[in-house]
């Protein structure tokens, strides 16, 4: 819409301004600490990585169950814990 009131000078103006500032995103200011207890913080990010290992050792255990795997509980166990090393 800015193009357009710019294309269209005749016509810009306040109801052109008014028109693009609905179209603007915000960003959500999430403080990206959870909980500090003195000088260490618990960070979001780090807990959507422990959500994403845990969910990928489970994962990988449920499958490992199945008759039709090729790889073990124990393999899972070394993957999951060599990831997080990485």
């Amino acid at each position: 819409m800015v193009g357009y009131c710019n294309a269209h000078a005749d016509h810009g103006g306040p109801e052109c301004e008014s028109r693009t500032a609905t179209f603007m995103l915000t960003y959500p200011e999430i403080d990206p600490i959870i909980v500090q207890i003195g000088p260490l913080a618990l960070r979001w990010y780090g807990v959507t990585y422990l959500v994403g290992f845990l969910g990928a050792f489970w994962l990988g255990n449920y499958r490992a169950k199945r008759p039709d795997n090729t790889f073990s509980g124990e393999q899972v166990a070394d993957l999951v814990f060599y990831s997080g090393l990485r």
